[in-house]
């Protein structure tokens, strides 16, 4: 639904995964709403990691560890460097 949305028009997951532009793309458009529905790119780092039911829960981890706090403070640290 993300490629509809973004693009216009839905791809395959193959399609997807060849196309860094369209990947790109689908990036930018559903970021730029999470950061516009949530306020902050750090906070929208957290809906891309665990879903915008996510955002706010940060001792919520993934199955390799990862915590929602732990991914939107690595984003921000990088995007500020």
């Amino acid at each position: 639904p993300w490629t509809k949305e973004a693009l216009g028009r839905e791809l395959t997951p193959e399609q997807f995964l060849a196309d860094s532009n369209a990947q790109d793309i689908v990036f930018d458009h559903i970021f730029s709403g999470y950061v516009d529905q949530f306020g902050t790119p750090e906070a929208a780092a957290q809906a891309w990691f665990a879903g915008p039911g996510g955002v706010g829960k940060t001792e919520r981890k993934d199955v390799l560890g990862t915590s929602v706090g732990e991914y939107g403070s690595k984003f921000t640290k990088a995007r500020n460097r």
